[in-house]
């Protein structure tokens, strides 16, 4: 396959070196996520598991016909077939088997692109989603549901919420669809361009007019499409916070057996943490008032390229203010977890309990939930500890005490961070 000459030099030099060699394999890779079970991966050639190299992400959905449990089924279209059929890309590709009798989920196809994040070496920043009839609904819907997700989106004769679609409008998006479908009208895909376009959206529609469902071969077969999706990165709302990290990072600031804190603002807001602790080698790279899903996106850049023997991380207390349900809270931290013990598997990982907090004292239920299960979750794990800030933080009603907090009733003073000193010392020895 080729590329234009309008890429970038460094990943023209990679697809010649790619074109060069033989064909990596997709293979068959089994995950933990119900009822996705399995997908097809495809690694670019001279992927190594222990580079820091990152490599953007193409997330692809098939049809209604590629459902079930043999994923040899999926190479019978689009981007796996062109895969089988000895075309080389710079992405890694993911296509997951939706199970007989379903449709795509975003839930799950959320949970799925968290996981690879952890485990590939994907740059978060260039992660794209494309799909083809069945699919290309799934495109439309899962970039509706998280559209801070995708640098790039190109559904396939699909189609979607005409009301919603305004929330892709900062995605730049490429349709298809066949002039002559007749199973999925073209009118789907043209209504939802037309929405787009309405909001200031930044699409462009190609519609084949002779082809009929089968609009995809053409498609995936076209080198612009791969070429068009390498145009776009997605900007890291974090990127400041990071590049300061960097700076600091630059006039050695990092010291030897690091004992690494990060997670979000209870972290990030400590400036008297080292002393606090009497912790000279501690490294706060906490960040923004952020998520277990937003550390599982930055990873290499807060935790990874320390190599620390300790971790301390706060998280969780977000991601339910944010709407998100303790189950998912609960998957986007274990997949932290297994992503932490796989890469550092001698690192000491202390995980802090969301704090109780009077702005959010009705999320208390849900708070007390995801604590429990991040505590048993981690009960009786070598190089594993639960650190329960919570319960000396509530009154004898199970309320938070309201004198811990700053006037935003939601991050600590000085009286707080002293009951956290006194619950953190021991692990910190």
């Amino acid at each position: 396959m080729k590329f234009s000459k309008s890429l970038p030099l460094l990943v023209l030099f990679l697809l010649l070196t790619l074109a060069s060699k033989a064909q990596s394999p997709q293979s068959a890779q089994k995950i933990d996520i119900k009822p996705i079970e399995s997908y097809l991966l495809y690694l670019p050639e001279g992927y190594k598991e222990t580079s820091l190299q990152l490599y953007p992400l193409i997330l692809f959905l098939h049809g209604s016909g590629e459902r079930g449990d043999n994923l040899e089924l999926i190479k019978k279209n689009g981007l796996p077939k062109r895969i089988a059929e000895g075309d080389q890309f710079p992405f890694i590709v993911a296509s997951p088997q939706c199970p007989a009798g379903r449709r795509w989920s975003a839930d799950d196809l959320n949970l799925l692109l968290d996981s690879l994040i952890i485990k590939y070496n994907v740059d978060p920043e260039r992660v794209y989603l494309t799909g083809l009839s069945m699919g290309g609904f799934g495109t439309w819907d899962l970039a509706i549901r998280s559209p801070q997700r995708f640098a790039a989106i190109a559904p396939v004769c699909g189609g979607g919420k005409v009301a919603e679609v305004c929330q892709v409008s900062k995605i730049p998006t490429w349709v298809f669809h066949g002039a002559k479908d007749n199973v999925v009208h073209p009118y789907q895909s043209a209504q939802m361009v037309a929405a787009l376009k309405a909001c200031g959206g930044n699409v462009k529609f190609t519609l084949y007019p002779d082809a009929k469902h089968d609009s995809w071969a053409a498609t995936y077969a076209n080198p612009q499409l791969y070429d068009w999706f390498l145009q776009h990165k997605k900007p890291n709302k974090w990127e400041s916070e990071f590049q300061a990290f960097d700076k600091q990072d630059s006039m050695g600031s990092v010291k030897e057996e690091t004992m690494l804190f990060t997670g979000s603002s209870s972290i990030r807001m400590w400036q008297t943490l080292k002393a606090d602790l009497n912790a000279k080698n501690a490294l706060n790279r906490a960040f923004g008032g952020s998520t277990f899903e937003d550390l599982i996106k930055n990873i290499d850049r807060v935790v990874f390229r320390y190599q620390p023997s300790k971790i301390f991380i706060y998280s969780g207390d977000n991601d339910l203010a944010e709407g998100k349900s303790v189950e998912e809270t609960f998957t986007n931290y274990k997949a932290v977890f297994d992503g932490i013990r796989k890469n550092l598997p001698a690192a000491e990982i202390n995980i802090i309990a969301v704090k109780p907090s009077p702005s959010r004292a009705r999320l208390l239920p849900d708070i007390k939930r995801l604590n429990a299960m991040i505590k048993l979750h981690l009960s009786g794990k070598p190089s594993a500890n639960f650190i329960d800030v919570y319960t000396p933080m509530v009154d004898k009603d199970g309320q938070p005490v309201k004198d811990l907090f700053l006037e935003d009733n939601l991050h600590l003073n000085k009286k707080g961070y002293a009951i956290w000193t006194k619950v953190l010392k021991p692990f910190v020895k």
